[in-house]
């Protein structure tokens, strides 16, 4: 008698075969029935896990380094973060919008042409740093300065570590990123950890822990899947502006927008110094925890939203984003409920007595995620229904907005007023896109009502 016809009665009655029953075997059918949810499952422990990791590491710098190392932490952060956006808007959205309508060869060429753009990407952004360097030791120096030079190796790994995730996630893979983050995770707050107990924890450690942090997994992915590239010198240029043609509007909009809470630690050290600048960014991490919700409904809301419009109509899409927005209303809002009523407890808790008075600090910041996440739904959902350009002339009121009150409240209030300015700023966009979005779904609903 065969294996076969010994496991065929098991089959039929249901019972797991032979030499497969166990835990481990439950897990795998589990994953092979529900693909969507469980990568819907591994998206959100791996943005837990990264999330997670630039808290920690936040604490960590917070704790062990003077106010002004925190301060040129955040200011040079802020640098590294506002590259990676760049490369999300020009590069990894792009394709992973793109790489879905190919397969086989096609795939494999495409993404070495991404892989080229990667490289170029990372080269420009060497080259603005390195004439950025010259520019402020020229200019007499400044103490970011020190930052920013170690950036200049720093960056490029950073960057390789966003840009391999990314492909991850557009090939459905996040089980990928997660093993990677984690590897990541470890490595990098471990060693920060060893650094603090020794006494060595600089601002150049700092930098390097993570570049290193970042080095190993990468590498080690890069080399795993080194034959699925493929780099053909002709289609550089045309890959390029097939992205190109996806991602003008998406940069526009970053860089009016997405900039913001870059940019204002700037703003706070220019006219206050890097001790307000430390506190302005160490108060925004920790208010940034809720973006592990904000993220994982975000990429789970687009194609729930486009699902909608497709299948019910303008009407589907009103209650989809409804129900996103009621859901941000009770999580966040809660979240907010517990930082206004435990004032400066919580950032003096995580970070020490030098976060004394910052519960209106805080305050304001917690307001600010809650609305934005509000107008981040309304925002998704005119791209849904194919009004890009009116999320755009909208960025640039709220970026006006943001900068005119940040001249007028910073000087005055310091980290508050920069708070308060982007308050202001998120808050007329949230408005606007609220009210463009129910016109916009009123005219889609006229146009489905049969004559």
């Amino acid at each position: 008698m065969t294996v076969e016809a010994v496991e065929t009665p098991a089959r039929l009655l249901g019972a797991e075969p032979l030499g497969r029953v166990g835990p481990r075997a439950r897990v795998r059918r589990l994953i092979a029935s529900q693909p969507h949810t469980t990568q819907a499952i591994l998206s959100l422990t791996d943005q837990a896990i990264f999330s997670g990791t630039s808290f920690v590491t936040a604490v960590i710098v917070g704790r062990a380094t003077p106010p002004d190392v925190l301060g040129l932490y955040y200011l040079t952060l802020t640098i590294a973060y506002i590259a990676i956006g760049l490369q999300e808007a020009m590069i990894a959205a792009p394709y992973a919008i793109l790489a879905a309508r190919r397969t086989g060869r096609d795939l494999v060429e495409f993404t070495g042409s991404t892989w080229i753009h990667y490289f170029a990407w990372s080269g420009m952004c060497v080259l603005g740093l390195v004439t950025g360097v010259a520019a402020l030791r020229f200019s007499g120096g400044a103490g970011v300065v020190v930052g920013l030079e170690t950036l200049i190796v720093v960056l490029p790994l950073l960057l390789l570590r966003e840009c391999i995730r990314r492909f991850a996630f557009a090939r459905l893979r996040p089980a990928t990123a997660l093993m990677i983050d984690a590897a990541v995770s470890a490595f990098q707050l471990g060693s920060l950890l060893t650094l603090w107990y020794m006494d060595r924890l600089t601002l150049v450690a700092i930098f390097v822990t993570m570049a290193l942090s970042c080095a190993l997994p990468s590498f080690a992915w890069l080399f795993m899947n080194r034959s699925s590239t493929i780099f053909v010198r002709q289609r550089i240029l045309p890959d390029w502006l097939a992205k190109w043609s996806i991602a003008q509007w998406s940069l526009a909009s970053f860089l009016l927008s997405n900039t913001i809470p870059f940019v204002m630690p700037w703003i706070v050290d220019v006219v206050n110094g890097e001790v307000a600048a430390g506190i302005y960014g160490a108060s925004a991490t920790l208010i940034g925890v809720t973006n592990v919700l904000i993220l994982g409904v975000s990429n789970f809301l687009m194609p729930k939203a486009a699902e909608a419009l497709a299948d019910r109509g303008a009407r589907g899409l009103r209650r989809v984003l409804l129900a996103m927005a009621l859901l941000f209303v009770v999580l966040i809002g809660a979240f907010c409920i517990t930082i206004f009523v435990t004032g400066d407890a919580i950032p003096v808790f995580v970070y020490g007595a030098e976060f004394k008075g910052t519960g209106a600090l805080v305050a304001t910041l917690s307001a600010n995620i809650l609305v934005a996440a509000l107008g981040m739904i309304a925002a998704q959902g005119m791209l849904v229904v194919g009004r890009q350009k009116h999320n755009f002339v909208i960025d640039i009121c709220m970026f006006s907005t943001t900068m005119i009150a940040a001249a007028f409240l910073v000087p005055r209030s310091g980290p508050l007023g920069a708070a308060q300015a982007s308050l202001l700023g998120v808050l007329l966009g949230t408005l606007l896109r609220t009210v463009v979005l129910q016109q916009v779904l009123r005219e889609q609903r006229i146009m489905e009502t049969p004559t």
